[in-house]
C-alpha cells in the first residue's frame, strides 16, 4: 500500500481513519483552495454519507441511492471521470436513514459495493463494468445496505441493515472472485 492510498472504510483493519500523510499540517491548512469540486448527478438531494476510497490515484465512491446506487471513479490527477456505474435498485418499501450508502471496498482488480436493495456488486476496477451480483436479503422484508463491504483474504464481508423494521441481522462472506456465498 503507497501511503497515499485509502484502501477501505475507515482506512485500513484499524479502523482508525487516520492518514500518515504530513503535506498538509496545522501550520498550512489554512492556506487550502478547492482544486476540484465534483457533481454526484443524482436528481434529488441525498445525504452524502461515503468514505472515498482511493487506490493509485483514483477516487471511487458512491453517492446517495436516490433512486438508484451508482459509483464513480475519478482520476485525481487528471480530474477526469474514468467510469460511473449505477445499479437499478429494485423498490425498497422501507430504508432507515434514508437511501444512504457509505462506500466500496476495492480488491484484486475489483470494486465491490452493497445496495440500498441488499445485493452485493463486483465491479471490474478498470471499467466499472458489473461482473457479478448476489443477493444477500429480501428488501421486501425489511433488509437493505447501506455498509461498504469488507475485504478480508479472498472474501467480501457484509452484515445487513434494517434492524429498524424488525429484521434478523447477520453477517456473511461471498467470494470475492466468483460471488458464491
Amino acid at each position: 500500500q503507497k501511503s497515499g492510498d485509502w484502501l477501505m472504510y475507515g482506512h485500513n483493519y484499524w479502523n482508525n481513519r487516520y492518514s500518515p500523510l504530513n503535506q498538509i499540517n496545522t501550520s498550512n491548512v489554512r492556506t487550502l483552495v478547492p482544486r476540484m469540486v465534483f457533481q454526484t448527478g443524482t436528481e434529488r438531494l441525498g445525504s452524502l454519507e461515503t468514505t472515498p476510497v482511493v487506490v493509485d490515484g483514483i477516487m471511487y465512491f458512491t453517492s446517495p441511492a436516490v433512486p438508484n446506487n451508482v459509483v464513480v471513479a475519478v482520476d485525481l490527477r487528471t480530474q477526469r471521470t474514468l467510469w460511473r456505474y449505477e445499479h437499478k435498485n429494485a423498490p425498497v418499501s422501507t430504508a432507515c436513514c434514508g437511501p444512504n450508502n457509505r462506500g466500496v471496498a476495492v480488491s484484486g482488480g475489483n470494486v465491490y459495493v452493497a445496495t440500498l436493495d441488499a445485493e452485493l456488486v463486483a465491479l471490474d476496477q478498470a471499467t466499472g463494468k458489473e461482473k457479478w451480483v448476489a443477493t444477500i436479503a429480501d428488501p421486501a422484508e425489511g433488509y437493505t445496505e447501506t455498509m461498504a463491504p469488507l475485504i478480508i483474504d479472498d472474501k467480501v464481508i457484509i452484515g445487513v441493515s434494517g434492524a429498524e423494521y424488525g429484521i434478523r441481522g447477520f453477517v456473511k462472506a461471498y467470494n470475492a472472485r466468483t460471488g458464491a456465498l
